[in-house]
């Protein structure tokens, strides 16, 4: 497919050419070329792109050609390029990896790297004087179409691959992993990784001709994806890949899968504090668990439901789901499960004020936890017994825990995990009459529990109340002052909602 061939059209809107015919095209392209020509391949998955760019030098033994391939971000393409270049010169240069450079987002044509490609335009041909491919998902080539006109307008030529079936279905399998706990417990750059390949190979499946889409696994991507999003706080997206995978679920008429997603749509209802609607969506799981006999099921569901008579303050009602819940774990051997119910009845102790017990159900959990290598489970568990701590008046020992906590939350990439840690620090500072320690903590935690949209939002703002009213107003106005380049707000100096 040539420039002339693409130059009026939206490379978008047409139909994938077959992978012989293509990678004829592009050999040809390449064997032709006698100076600086730009091509683009677009192909998702980079298993692939290894395989064609193998089979272009099988089909070019006669031509030197260097592949660069960029493992972490860059801004400016051109300088990147020759910072690498072999000598002498190759015959062509092939650029893989520039997914890294840019978010998988709406603002992706407005990445820097994108920017300065249209800066450059003119100095690619002036400085390499031999053709360099850009081996790119879709989402990117359509980034630099919308995003680099200019630069996108001097190519020689676009050819289209995409996964077949059999690549994908493997790289599915390696992908989709163990399960909610094994994603948990992904680091921060490892969830956006993870994300990255589970949005380009849902887009592959997308893309097959409707009698070749495997729905049970474009299901399960949504599914994984929901999971992810919703550990980032990112509920609407979660949200959409639930509702998507849902729909996905009843189309197949898997029933325990329905399920399951009613319990993950009513966990993000439930962190939005949309109580009531997510106690519905536990009751329509439960009554499906229950039809189908599916044990593991019903104590995940009974658990949730437990959590929400605990939010409301129906402490005996949520113990009653929660002593049941822990039953059916200890019979299944489900041993997260049993942490998680483990966890839960000695947050119902500490609300009581048993203390000695709520400590020592946080304690068994955590045994659990760490023999499961559930870091999240862990990070969890460390601040509640922190909170038991500081409630004793140990602080020292409470500091502890939750200096624990911060960093295993900040190694997962769980903003409601660190602001709230980032909280709990500065109630013990605040306690403790550190009261200028406490500051940054408090209000930082605020930002980020007003961004993820926490109903925690307004104790953070209450707490911060209560500091201007311990430290006094005048260095606490000039520390807002000082941090926030702004008057206080009016919420702080009376009984109105919070906003910053």
């Amino acid at each position: 497919m040539n420039a002339n061939e693409t130059a009026l059209l939206d490379p978008f809107e047409i139909s994938t050419p077959d992978e012989a015919t293509e990678l004829s095209a592009l050999t040809r392209a390449l064997e032709l070329a006698e100076s600086f020509r730009l091509l683009f391949v677009s192909c998702n998955q980079i298993p692939q792109r290894e395989r064609l760019m193998a089979e272009v030098r099988t089909r070019l033994p006669h031509l030197t050609l260097q592949t660069i391939f960029f493992r972490e971000p860059i801004q400016h393409l051109l300088d990147a390029i020759q910072e690498q270049l072999t000598t002498p010169l190759p015959d062509a240069v092939f650029i893989s990896g520039l997914e890294f450079s840019l978010p998988i987002a709406a603002d992706a044509p407005a990445a820097p790297l994108i920017a300065n490609l249209n800066a450059s335009r003119n100095s690619f041909a002036q400085t390499l004087p031999c053709p360099v491919v850009l081996w790119v998902p879709e989402y990117v080539l359509t980034a630099i179409m919308q995003g680099a006109p200019d630069f996108f307008s001097i190519r020689s030529g676009v050819y289209f691959f995409a996964a077949k079936p059999s690549e994908m279905t493997e790289l599915a399998r390696s992908l989709l992993g163990r399960g909610y706990s094994e994603v948990a417990n992904l680091s921060l750059a490892e969830k956006h990784n993870r994300i990255a390949a589970l949005e380009l190979l849902l887009s592959d499946y997308k893309s097959l001709p409707e009698n070749q889409r495997d729905y049970k696994t474009e299901m399960r991507l949504n599914f994984q994806l929901g999971d992810l999003f919703s550990l980032l706080r990112a509920y609407d997206k979660a949200m959409t890949h639930y509702q998507r995978s849902l729909q996905l679920s009843q189309r197949l008429g898997y029933r325990a899968e329905m399920a399951n997603l009613l319990v993950r749509i009513g966990i993000t209802h439930q962190d939005r504090g949309e109580y009531e609607v997510a106690l519905e969506q536990y009751k329509q799981a439960l009554a499906t668990f229950e039809e189908l006999g599916n044990r593991t099921g019903i104590s995940n569901s009974l658990h949730n439901i437990g959590i929400i008579h605990q939010d409301r303050g129906d402490f005996d009602a949520a113990m009653k789901n929660y002593q049941r819940a822990l039953a059916i774990a200890e019979e299944l051997s489900d041993h997260a499960g049993v942490a998680s119910s483990l966890y839960q009845i000695g947050r119902i102790y500490q609300g009581r004020g048993e203390y000695e017990a709520a400590l020592e159900y946080f304690q068994r959990s955590l045994a659990i936890e760490k023999k499961l290598d559930d870091r999240a489970g862990v990070a969890s568990s460390l601040h509640q017994i922190g909170t038991i701590y500081q409630l004793c008046g140990e602080y020292e020992q409470a500091w502890q825990q939750y200096q624990h906590s911060l960093e295993i939350a900040k190694t997962l990439g769980d903003r409601l995990g660190v602001a709230s840690s980032l909280h709990q620090i500065g109630i013990l500072f605040t306690e403790t009459g550190r009261y200028s320690e406490a500051f940054p903590l408090l209000l930082n935690a605020l930002r980020t529990l007003l961004e993820l949209q926490s109903p925690s939002a307004s104790n953070a703002g209450n707490m911060l109340k209560e500091l201007r009213a311990k430290w006094g107003k005048k260095d606490f106005d000039n520390a807002w002052r000082a941090s926030t380049n702004e008057e206080v707000a009016r919420w702080l100096l009376r009984d109105e909602g919070v906003e910053i």
